[in-house]
């Protein structure tokens, strides 16, 4: 059986916390979902000076953002980057969870999916 999280409070503990005894704590999750593959990190995957054409291109700050989300394989829009599509910055696992959609498929749904295989944890 594949590993998937049981419910969505598990990942949120998981990745939200920067302490947790009860649960581990995670810092970037690869995962595959309907044979495509996708990374979440807690910190800047992206150099400086990607992270600032993002920013600039968006016109948004993302210095105090901390949730990035990406898919695997450069689909060669201008948020390409070391083999990845950025599909979102957010300031909070909470905006993460509510915005990113997945094949039409909420993000919270995904994770908790039978069809969710968890690839690797940092």
């Amino acid at each position: 059986m594949k590993e998937k999280y049981n419910t969505i409070e598990d990942f949120i503990k998981e990745y939200n916390n920067p302490v947790n005894k009860e649960f581990e704590v995670s810092w970037a999750l690869e995962f595959n979902f309907k044979n495509k593959s996708y990374l979440l990190t807690r910190f800047p995957m992206e150099d400086g000076k990607t992270r600032m054409k993002f920013s600039k291109i968006l016109n948004e700050e993302f210095n105090n953002r901390s949730f990035e989300f990406w898919k695997l394989g450069e689909d060669g829009s201008e948020f390409s980057y070391a083999g990845y599509t950025l599909i979102g910055i957010y300031n909070d696992i909470y905006s993460m969870l509510d915005k990113v959609y997945l094949d039409g498929i909420n993000l919270k749904d995904a994770l908790t999916s039978d069809e969710v295989e968890l690839v690797a944890k940092e």
